[in-house]
């Protein structure tokens, strides 16, 4: 498994990765595994990154409802035209904590793991 988490970290630095597709076969084939073993299976060695990262993509646009919901939709535009940026991290706290708490959970994640990806980053 630490093999697989390098190579992960290694493959990060391919540029455009979440940019590329990756093979729509496997990706069917992944996500039949992981509904078929909803508890948990490792991903196999040879996966790449491309892939993983359409797996990842596949999952977001999956979901039933958007991240930040379509009630809130509006507010969470509205709050980016604030003038000030303390006002406008104010308001998108405030609006974080409307979410229900699966699509917090969801986006605490996504921030903690793009926050990741960035650490790659050349510039």
């Amino acid at each position: 498994m630490k093999e697989l988490a390098n190579k992960w970290i290694t493959d990060m630095t391919v540029e455009g990765i979440f940019r590329k597709n990756g093979n729509i076969r496997v990706l069917q084939e992944m996500v039949e595994d992981i509904d078929n073993h909803p508890n948990g299976r490792q991903v196999q060695e040879e996966t790449n990154s491309i892939q993983l990262a359409a797996l990842f993509k596949k999952f977001l646009r999956s979901l039933p409802d958007p991240l930040l919901t379509q009630k809130l939709y509006r507010l969470f535009i509205y709050s980016q035209s604030l003038e000030s940026e303390e006002d406008r991290r104010k308001a998108l706290h405030l609006l974080c904590c409307m979410l229900p708490q699966a699509n917090r959970d969801c986006l605490e994640a996504l921030g903690d793991f793009l926050q990741w990806v960035s650490s790659f980053s050349s510039q």
